[in-house]
């Protein structure tokens, strides 16, 4: 992408960048530690029906240490290893932008942007019992992707923005309605990277309460936020956003660190 024609004397490139939402898979809501999930009236079921929060965690999205889809390592080995995860169905949503190379002008203005990147909704895992064998059905969801680049007013700093939309499909929304009377709302993962003047980039990562994103810079993890440490009116306030509408956002986790620089002929 192409911002400005003024002549090229270096760039700056980013580290790998990624984040990963799942959902935990807790098989009964007697095994989920003490929290607001356990506390709020979804926590139980009507009639003979299972309560909604029993439901989502059952569908949640187990976590093998040793597995290839392990939604939320500590690392991926590689680029390869993260699409290895991608190519799997137990995730909700995923990003991971990498060779982010920003080139300059001497007057130290942005000229010229490229990237390479990933996002792709997942899959609601749907538990069902066959007489004595249980399976598993997998749906995939609903999403949308995009990109923006931002110049600032006097065209020294530069922000880019790539987010998913996603949200559980047909089915699951369905007994999503049939538990709580509610349609779900989209859920959204976001990453925003701004560089000024060739300075410290700083790289934030946005989403809403839920699900669980693992944020990972040069493919380690450093940050992961917990849907189950939120608070009842969080929880509220993402259930009721409204069918297919956005459930409100909030930023995750930051980082700050150097880019590598290079020659503008690189």
């Amino acid at each position: 992408m192409t911002i400005s024609d003024e002549r090229e004397a270096d760039f700056v490139e980013s580290p790998p960048i990624a984040a990963v939402g799942w959902i935990p898979y807790y098989g009964s809501l007697l095994d989920v530690p003490p929290c607001d999930f356990t506390r709020h009236p979804f926590s139980k079921g009507k009639f003979a029906m299972p309560s909604p929060f029993s439901a989502l965690l059952r569908s949640g999205n187990p976590r093998n240490e040793s597995a290839k889809d392990n939604p939320s390592p500590g690392r991926f080995e590689s680029r390869d290893t993260f699409l290895e995860l991608a190519k799997s169905r137990n995730f909700r949503g995923l990003i991971a932008i990498d060779e982010l190379k920003v080139w300059y002008s001497a007057a130290r203005h942005p000229t010229r942007l490229s990237f390479s990147w990933i996002a792709r909704g997942g899959y609601t895992r749907l538990p069902m019992s066959l007489g004595d064998i249980q399976v598993s059905v997998f749906q995939p969801g609903i999403y949308s992707k995009d990109f923006e680049a931002e110049l600032s007013d006097d065209g020294a700093s530069l922000t880019v923005r790539w987010w998913l939309r996603f949200k559980i499909g047909r089915i699951g929304d369905l007994g999503c309605w049939v538990l709580t009377g509610l349609w779900a709302p989209s859920a959204i993962m976001m990453i925003e990277c701004t560089v000024k003047d060739r300075a410290r980039p700083k790289i934030t990562f946005w989403g809403s309460q839920i699900p669980s994103v693992s944020a990972y810079v040069k493919w380690k993890q450093f940050h992961l936020h917990e849907m189950l440490s939120m608070g009842h009116s969080q929880i509220d306030d993402f259930l009721s956003a409204g069918p297919c509408r956005d459930a409100p956002v909030s930023e995750l986790s930051s980082w700050e660190g150097d880019f590598e620089m290079g020659p503008p002929n690189y």
